[in-house]
């Protein structure tokens, strides 16, 4: 005790350093545990590290590549705004679009007429209806626009390939408060699909209805497929034009009367599928001497040779259904340069 008391400040050095070491001991033994996660989790970013530079590292090679690459899809995308995109179109005023809509089928008029392409009798391509409208809708004269400049394209297509007649132009409403009529598209919806916050996608059904042969049907598809406008055809229904008196006589069947014969039977000789008032058909009577042929001889005729030929295309007119689909992209921005960097 005498030692303590002379070594005091010794002692309680001494002390002291006990507890701080026990405290860095103790210290150390609760963290141990955190350290080993955190060790864990750093060998795995390592190894995560050494995986991607494995794979792709952005060297300069890779940047250079990665430009290109972007320069190739801006290009794409150019030339997809190209296929879908077409011409804007400059939206009408009211006034502009009544006296546009008359001008419009007044020119169809006419162009049908110059093409030979048979139309229904003041046939208003639609548009009859709109016509007869006090006043149009502000909201709806982009839309209209836009549809008067697809019809105005689908018709030069089928006068272009002069097809026989057009029987039916069908389209969807161009708004809601549209007056129905026959004309219009009602099993059909227009579409507008969203890409990104600039581009949206607008899908716009239209029913065409004429009349043709196989070579019309041929030159219409060729049009739809060069033209500016961006065409998918959904549904193509081809079926024969019947109905139609061939003869111009109104006779049954095929049957054609004889030069110098008349068309109607003479008295005693029934007319086909007609019974007499007895109900029995009368017999024919036959007669008892050839029957004298008026006229200047011609003497005894040679017989008419066979032909040989075969026919190897015997063409009917057709009615055919085209239902198809305008795409048109709507871009709210300019179109970023293929060649920005």
């Amino acid at each position: 005790m005498l030692w303590i008391k002379r070594n005091l400040v010794l002692v309680i050095g001494i002390v002291v350093s006990l507890a701080l070491l026990g405290g860095a001991g103790y210290y150390l033994y609760d963290n141990s545990e955190e350290n080993f996660t955190r060790d864990d989790e750093l060998e795995k970013l390592k190894a995560e590290l050494e995986q991607l530079q494995g794979q792709v590292y952005p060297s300069e090679a890779n940047i250079t590549i990665v430009k290109s690459n972007t320069t190739q899809v801006l290009a794409f995308m150019q030339e997809g705004e190209r296929v879908f995109g077409g011409e804007p179109v400059r939206v009408a005023g009211e006034s502009q679009i009544k006296v546009g809509l008359a001008n419009l089928v007044d020119a169809l008029r006419r162009e049908a007429t110059n093409a030979g392409v048979e139309v229904p009798p003041r046939y208003e391509f639609t548009y009859g209806e709109v016509k007869a409208m006090s006043r149009v809708p502000v909201y709806a004269l982009e839309s209209l626009t836009n549809q008067l400049k697809e019809v105005r394209s689908l018709c030069t297509i089928l006068f272009d390939a002069k097809v026989s007649a057009l029987e039916t132009l069908q389209r969807v409403p161009s708004f809601p408060d549209e007056p129905r009529s026959a004309d219009l598209l009602m099993d059909r919806l227009p579409q507008t699909n969203t890409l990104s916050t600039n581009i949206a996608v607008v899908v716009t059904p239209y029913r065409l209805v004429f009349r043709g042969f196989s070579s019309h049907l041929t030159e219409v598809l060729n049009g739809l497929a060069t033209a500016k406008e961006f065409y998918a055809v959904r549904q193509l229904d081809v079926e024969p034009f019947g109905g139609v008196d061939t003869t111009g006589m109104g006779l049954p069947g095929n049957m054609m009367p004889m030069p110098g014969f008349p068309a109607v039977p003479a008295p005693g000789f029934p007319t086909p599928g007609l019974l007499p008032p007895g109900g029995a058909p009368a017999p024919m009577p036959v007669p008892s001497r050839p029957l004298p042929v008026r006229g200047v001889g011609l003497g005894n005729l040679p017989p008419v040779p066979k032909s040989s030929l075969t026919k190897v295309l015997d063409e009917k007119p057709l009615r055919i259904t085209l239902l198809l689909d305008v795409v048109r992209m709507v871009r709210k921005s300019p179109a970023p340069s293929a060649a920005a960097k």
